[in-house]
């Protein structure tokens, strides 16, 4: 056939375009399904700071699930519950909503890239992002901070005792010493007096106990802000596995 006349023949021109929206098609289905994927069942995620060293260090990558739910909601979906020493991510203060269309597209275009583009997500505001920290206190619990150590009473015991007796994992944080000079009245002292959470709150913290993006600064925080759990760390490969 000429390539003139397929040029300009109805019949070529509409199989070509067939073809490309069958592709389109195809594209659009597999954004759709990793979309549902992503939203009810994995979620991928890149670390983007290193509050959370030794345990994991910027540019890590993880998968997380959002089978993961800190209230008291009925649902239908089995969920599991916050654990004390769990890892987990959690919304963001002042979240960015996206339309549907553009968060498949996003999604989709973050999981080809291994997390590294969002192109509709590319916010630099931090209270706009999702965080990962460690869940240490848990609803009910009365705690408080010695030495970049919390100490927790659990609701009806009778005793205090650390968050590495009492976590269901074993963790190791970082704690930097201060001058002699700080005293606890001080800022960032690394200690502060007894609280007692609501049965609605919970105390997350960073591994990096020298860094404060934490409970510390904002408080408690309230389980509906606890989205995933983080279940393994995919990249780089030769740190794969559970944090």
């Amino acid at each position: 056939m000429p390539a003139k006349w397929h040029k300009y023949s109805y019949s070529a021109q509409r199989d070509e375009r067939r073809s490309l929206l069958s592709i389109f098609g195809v594209f659009l289905l597999l954004g759709i399904v990793f979309f549902v994927i992503h939203v009810n069942l994995f979620a991928m995620i890149e670390i983007h700071t290193s509050v959370l060293e030794p345990t994991l260090s910027e540019r890590d990558r993880i998968i997380a699930t959002p089978l993961y739910n800190g209230s008291n909601k009925n649902t239908i979906i089995p969920l599991i519950s916050p654990k004390r020493g769990d890892l987990a991510v959690i919304s963001p203060a002042y979240p960015h909503e996206l339309p549907l269309p553009l968060a498949v597209l996003d999604s989709a275009v973050a999981f080809l890239s291994l997390q590294r583009y969002h192109p509709f997500l590319s916010s630099d505001v931090q209270a706009e992002k999702s965080l990962v920290r460690r869940i240490v206190g848990l609803p009910g619990d009365a705690i408080y901070l010695d030495k970049g150590v919390l100490h927790i009473r659990p609701a009806n015991a009778a005793h205090f005792l650390t968050e590495f007796e009492l976590a269901e994992r074993d963790y190791e944080v970082i704690i930097q010493n201060l001058p002699k000079t700080w005293t606890n009245d001080l800022p960032f002292s690394g200690s502060f007096t007894e609280i007692t959470l609501s049965d609605s709150e919970y105390f997350v913290m960073n591994d990096n106990r020298s860094l404060y993006a934490d409970s510390r600064i904002w408080g408690p925080i309230s389980a509906d802000r606890i989205q995933s759990k983080v279940l393994f760390r995919y990249w780089p490969f030769d740190r794969f596995g559970q944090p």
